[in-house]
């Protein structure tokens, strides 16, 4: 029987709860948060879902140092300012076979060179929670855009969290076109800091670019607007491909014409319908479709960088430690 982790019982941990409790093979969970809250709130989205007899039983620990001697499989889903500190303990505290770890992934340029050699010297196969690659939507897009021509890959929105959220798209623009993006621009980013709405942590607003080795360019765009719309669009030099996610549509167009050529509709795609997915595909082929700890971790040093240089311009101060998460 497998021994599945989760670690951060907050609102997306408990989201990652609650798909697990889908699983279709006998494990046992263990929850692990400090914060009895927390704990409590987790108990209880666990109860929202069906009964499912193979959650043989489930743990609720206040530390690590409760957790097994071997877990299976973990997923640390704390806040990134206590994240590298938190997989440290775990990996020297157990032994752990699979990881999953949520974004933003760590917040210091030493802690993203440090978490890939922690993670092979303990043998742990490690993926960071990149979701949109498995969204169904994002596939079809993938089969859509021609393989031979360069992109203009475009998110606008108001207020969507461009700080927070900017990863899950350098991470759908390199996934989408095989290709990596070597470099970020942030002087058409608003000069403004923005208070988070967690605590702590900060947003931004304004025009995010980044451009790819082979030249496809990544536009990111959050407004001050109240424009509650949020489009992505993908052009290429013969397609044009929006996906409109309120109205749960995706619109495939001629670039010459801009005629209609596809339309087909999508439901959203929920971390708490996704989770037990990840977990049963990794038990049974020992793999992940999510970015590697390496992967990610390289996407994240460049936006990080690129960050901590933007807020040093604007508040005069040198950053250490991004504040997202």
């Amino acid at each position: 029987m497998k021994q599945i982790s989760v670690i951060g019982a907050g609102q997306i941990g408990s989201r990652h709860l609650q798909s697990i409790a889908r699983i279709s093979s006998p494990v046992t969970i263990h929850v692990v948060d400090p914060v009895a809250q927390s704990l409590g709130v987790a108990a209880q989205r666990v109860k929202e879902i069906p009964g499912n007899n193979n959650i043989v039983s489930i743990h609720f620990h206040n530390t690590i140092k409760d957790l097994p001697s071997k877990v299976d499989f973990c997923i640390i889903a704390t806040a990134a300012d206590i994240r590298f500190s938190v997989m440290k303990e775990l990996i020297e505290a157990t032994a752990v076979e699979g990881l999953l770890l949520e974004k933003v992934l760590f917040q210091t340029e030493m802690e993203l060179e440090q978490a890939t050699a922690l993670s092979t010297g303990h043998h742990v196969k490690s993926w960071v929670n990149c979701n949109k690659r498995l969204f169904p939507i994002y596939a079809r897009l993938k089969e859509l855009i021609p393989g031979n021509e360069t992109i203009t890959f475009t998110v606008k929105g108001d207020n969507w969290g461009l700080a927070c959220n900017a990863i899950h798209f350098i991470d759908l623009v390199e996934w989408l076109t095989g290709k990596t993006i070597t470099s970020l621009d942030t002087t058409k980013l608003d000069r403004q800091i923005h208070k988070s709405k967690r605590n702590g942590f900060i947003e931004l607003t304004g025009t995010l670019l980044g451009k790819t080795e082979r030249g496809d360019k990544m536009v990111l765009v959050s407004t001050q607007d109240e424009h509650p719309a949020f489009l992505l669009k993908v052009e290429s030099g013969t397609v044009m491909l929006e996906v409109i996610e309120q109205k749960g549509e995706l619109v495939v167009k001629a670039k010459n014409d801009e005629r209609e050529v596809e339309s087909m509709s999508f439901s959203p795609v929920y971390q708490s319908n996704l989770t037990h997915m990840v977990v049963e595909n990794y038990f049974k082929t020992g793999q992940c479709e999510l970015p590697t700890l390496e992967e990610s971790a390289r996407q994240h040093l460049l936006l990080v960088k690129s960050l901590n240089g933007f807020i040093h311009e604007i508040t005069g101060k040198k950053v250490i430690r991004c504040p997202i998460t």
